[in-house]
């Protein structure tokens, strides 16, 4: 029996469940099609769609207790032994769904990280997590069955409706992005396709500048890859923009050089490409304070002076080609709610929202294009344009063909070394893997 003031309380359980349900139909028809086609699905609606189902999994922890506690003391002793005992059932899935979704939560207070992360435990938790409300709907439907009457209907029509919008969700979220082609025309005559961007060769994938907070951010990169961003830190990548003096110096003598021949800045753009590529993406390569002497200081401590070639930057990049001044594609990466928000809590559940679902995070910032030679090749290769010496392409510093060429690469054929064990890539002597016991440390080995 259901009194009024339990009917309350089960009105807000069934309709909290509802919208769960709704919400997961989406989660699993995104992650079941990445299953089958062997692409990930995933992409900021499907991040949002989770933290929606992270809050409402919260939400409805209390009303479920306090209706299944008093609705299972008023009902423990009906007649009606079957509608009871199929109570009990529907009960207990009830909670197993809600136990083992808490238990699939890893969450991080104060500094101090709780969460279950061995594989095979989440594994066997998330399909008893997965399974129960398809058991827990057959159990309500067999409970309502063997008690009084239950009409139908708008139950019928919160379902089909249900299915209709996930439905909808799903095609509309999981649509294929218009890629730009790459440019066929000969290395000579290569340039970007985006006049905001060229002599250098990099492209955006929809062609156009990237919010420059986009662009930075190392700042949230170092609670999760401390040590690796210390490493960085510490190498030349950190300070190949205006916060180092012997390149600013250069590149200022360039844009004025440019200024004074052409009364045009474009051609300096080749060495943004790969030296400035936040600022160059952002839109900013224009101004004047770039070229300004008497600012060499403050813009070498500047958030865009001084971004050199930071993580985002070097991981949005989804694509690449081996004719080097900035040959690559980048994307702006895809990010979890609130990563831009100023507020600390906003932040925090941001971090949550990473280490609860990490992998989407792992796809969208280490893709198979940044453990290539080629990927270094992008830019440590380098050629000097007609429209900057006005004269002709000239080849410049190569790092990425002599690699290739070598005996060390496997591919030198001509090489008159060759070591014992080919390199091949640039990581395995540049990039070696060291022991690490930072949060996104994992294993790198056969054992997976």
């Amino acid at each position: 029996m259901v009194t009024s003031g339990l009917r309350w309380w089960l009105r807000v359980v069934l309709l909290l469940f509802g919208i769960l349900c709704i919400d997961s139909l989406y989660l699993a028809a995104t992650d079941l099609a990445a299953w089958f086609s062997g692409a990930s699905r995933e992409n900021g609606i499907y991040l949002w769609a989770f933290l929606v189902h992270l809050v409402l999994g919260l939400l409805i922890l209390v009303p479920f207790v306090v209706y299944g506690i008093g609705h299972a003391r008023r009902g423990r002793f009906r007649p009606n032994r079957r509608a009871v005992a199929v109570g009990w059932g529907l009960l207990w899935i009830g909670v197993a769904l809600l136990v083992t979704g808490v238990a699939l939560v890893r969450v991080e207070v104060f500094g101090i990280r709780f969460g279950i992360d061995a594989p095979a435990v989440r594994s066997v938790i998330f399909w008893v997590h997965a399974a129960s409300p398809l058991v827990a709907i057959w159990l309500f439907i067999l409970h309502r069955l063997v008690g009084p009457r239950l009409r139908w209907t708008g139950g019928l029509a919160w379902g089909v409706g249900g299915v209709v919008t996930a439905s909808l969700a799903f095609a509309v979220s999981t649509g294929t992005p218009v890629k730009r082609p790459p440019l066929d025309v000969p290395v000579a005559l290569a340039t970007s396709s985006t006049p905001a961007f060229a002599p250098s060769l990099l492209e955006t994938a929809h062609g156009g500048t990237i919010p420059t907070e986009h662009l930075l951010g190392n700042e949230h990169c170092i609670e999760c890859h401390a040590d690796a961003h210390a490493q960085w830190a510490d190498s030349v990548h950190a300070s190949s923009s205006f916060n180092n003096p012997l390149y600013a110096f250069s590149v200022r003598n360039t844009r004025q050089a440019m200024l004074d021949r052409d009364d045009d800045l474009g051609p300096s753009r080749f060495c943004a490409g790969c030296h400035d590529p936040a600022i160059l993406m952002s839109g900013s390569w224009e101004q004047a304070r770039w070229t300004d002497p008497a600012a060499a200081e403050q813009v070498a401590i500047d958030p865009l002076g001084s971004a050199s070639i930071g993580c985002i930057v070097c991981h949005g990049i989804e694509d690449v080609s081996t004719l080097g001044n900035a040959s690559y594609t980048f994307e702006d990466p895809p990010r979890y709610p609130f990563a831009f928000s100023g507020s600390p809590f906003l932040q925090w559940v941001n971090r949550q929202l990473i280490l609860a679902k990490p992998d989407f995070h792992k796809r969208t910032f280490l893709k198979p294009v940044h453990e290539s030679a080629e990927f270094c090749g992008a830019c440590h290769k380098v050629f000097l344009p007609e429209v900057l010496n006005g004269y002709k392409w000239l080849p410049g510093q190569n790092h990425y063909d002599t690699w290739r060429l070598s005996g060390v690469s496997g591919r030198g054929i001509g090489s008159w070394y060759w070591p014992a064990q080919i390199s091949d890539d640039c990581n395995g002597c540049h990039m070696p893997l060291v022991p690490s016991d930072t949060v996104a440390a994992g294993i790198r080995d056969d054992s997976g």
